[in-house]
């Protein structure tokens, strides 16, 4: 009986130290708690490794955390929130099948966690079913209103199945609900800029900037949008600003490189193309077929020319595609 006060005592003092922000003493007192050895109430011992587990998916100590998660459940199989955050630890371990069953799981445990649609949503965008993640997104928002977020989500779904005005009004309520956020805004550009709303895009991108000028992906995203407009020197400042805030993220160095050729600064193209390939060699495939959907076949290979006089090594012809279009021309 001791053990079990014990027990409890320290349960209680831990949950109050994980929710003050206090991992490593929370994690300390349900070591001490567990190691007592109490084996019942069950479902209480079920509850100290669910919190336990909490703690170590925090810590990022996620090994752990699923070693936890799964005693809980042997314990408990209506453990709803230990099936959520194994499908959390599966969708951020890039997962997303095995995070979509528990998801399914943990939602059919307990169908009134908003989190819980809007994690599985986000699980089934990352799957492509996007029709599907909308309904999910549809009862979190259901359940929750006021969470910007599951508006932001849901307004990207829609953009990627074309329903450009459609995605602007969610992304006007998650907005609304969370004003000083930039990502939002620059969502809403790429959609305006779909509809060819160009002024109304620039805005939103600018404000997005304004609102956190260290994010680099919104200068590229201002960059490109500018490439389409033919502002290809402003487009250029963009790339520039994006790579003195990431110098390693090869996608700003291929878009800058582009924009430089369509600007006939062909020795400085090749040079951010090479760059870009330089940087993630893995997918030069994708890389040089990007280049002819964007300049067409006949200036992507110009360019594959104009890099096999100034560079020896085999970046540029790893895709075998391009190299044996680009021999069929010469």
């Amino acid at each position: 009986m001791n053990n079990i006060i014990k027990f409890k005592n320290l349960y209680e003092s831990a949950e109050k130290e994980f929710f003050e922000g206090n991992e490593l003493c929370a994690l300390q007192l349900l070591n001490n708690a567990l190691s007592l050895g109490v084996t019942f109430p069950q479902r209480d011992i079920a509850e100290a490794y669910q919190l336990r587990g909490m703690v170590n998916y925090y810590l990022e100590d996620f090994e752990k955390s699923l070693d936890d998660f799964n005693e809980s459940i042997n314990l408990n199989p209506k453990d709803d929130k230990s099936f959520y955050f194994i499908a959390l630890i599966e969708f951020n371990n890039r997962n997303f099948k095995e995070a979509l069953n528990n998801f399914d799981i943990a939602i059919n445990l307990n169908p009134n966690d908003s989190d819980y649609f809007y994690f599985r949503g986000d699980t089934k965008s990352n799957l492509d079913q996007e029709e599907e993640a909308i309904k999910d997104f549809d009862k979190a928002i259901d359940l929750n209103p006021n969470d910007s977020d599951y508006f932001f989500l849901r307004g990207d779904s829609k953009f990627f199945l074309d329903r450009y005005e459609e995605s602007i009004k969610d992304f006007d309520k998650a907005i609304k609900l969370n004003p000083k956020e930039s990502g939002y805004f620059c969502a809403r550009s790429i959609s305006k800029f779909s509809l060819n709303q160009f002024e109304e895009s620039i805005k939103d991108i600018d404000k997005a900037i304004e609102l956190n000028p260290k994010k680099s992906d919104h200068f590229c995203d201002r960059g490109h949008i500018k490439f389409k407009l033919g502002q290809y020197g402003k487009a250029i400042k963009d790339f520039d600003a994006a790579i003195d805030l990431n110098p390693n993220d090869f996608d700003y160095f291929f878009r800058r490189g582009v924009t430089k050729y369509c600007l006939k600064q062909y020795g400085d193209a090749i040079k951010d193309i090479y760059k870009a390939i330089e940087l993630n060699p893995e997918e030069s495939e994708d890389l040089l077929q990007q280049l002819a959907s964007w300049l067409g076949n006949n200036d992507s290979l110009s360019i594959m020319q104009h890099a096999r006089d100034l560079y020896s090594n085999e970046l540029f012809f790893k895709s075998k595609k391009f190299n044996a279009q680009y021999r069929s021309n010469l």
